[in-house]
């Protein structure tokens, strides 16, 4: 009896030790994973954006240029996945229907295909354009990986805010009281599109 206790205690020791290995290893390819992850930062005051193309979902070219001569840039980030981007949709129509104009530009962001796009928009009836991205480096650097995201951007490319999550009341005063510093209200000179 002796004796099938040691064999017993010998292949549990056995299966414990395999077990340890095995978990080891794995925490090896865990870290190495999260070592590769991209950064889920979202953009920061200051931070340099590049131009953009894309083509919206109505198969237009869509070009942000920055520059001198530019309008200042709102985007919008969001996707069909994201359950916390719908949270925000209502504010960004009101935005881009208070605030569009020649000083201000609106752009909506989608992480997603042009289908998905286009039955978010008809959804929520979502008013300001929206274009899809999948190039590895407009999201990278618009960070596109944050969603949702509320961006404003200079004439030069520089971000002035970014507001990453479901905005909270604090954050939409933060917004409307930067557009209003920047005085971009389509009532008070601008010309509505």
């Amino acid at each position: 009896m002796k004796k099938y206790l040691n064999v017993i205690l010998i292949v549990i020791i056995v299966i414990l030790a395999l077990e340890v290995f095995y978990l080891v290893c794995q925490n090896r390819k865990l870290r190495a994973m999260i070592a590769n992850m991209p950064q889920l930062t979202p953009l920061a005051e200051g931070d340099r954006v590049p131009l953009l193309r894309a083509q919206d979902i109505d198969s237009q070219l869509v070009t942000l240029n920055y520059g001198p001569t530019e309008p200042l840039t709102v985007l919008f980030w969001f996707s069909a996945t994201c359950s916390y981007c719908a949270d925000n949709f209502e504010f960004w129509n009101r935005l881009y229907l208070e605030y569009d104009s020649d000083k201000l530009r609106f752009l909506g962001v989608c992480a997603c295909d042009p289908d998905d796009a286009r039955m978010l928009k008809e959804e929520y009836r979502l008013e300001f354009p929206v274009i899809c991205v999948n190039e590895p480096y407009i999201i990278s650097t618009y960070r596109g990986n944050v969603l949702p995201q509320t961006v404003l951007i200079s004439p030069l490319g520089v971000i002035d805010g970014a507001w990453p999550g479901s905005l909270t009341n604090e954050q939409i005063d933060e917004i409307l009281t930067a557009l209003a510093d920047i005085n971009v209200s389509a009532s008070e000179g601008g010309e509505k599109r």
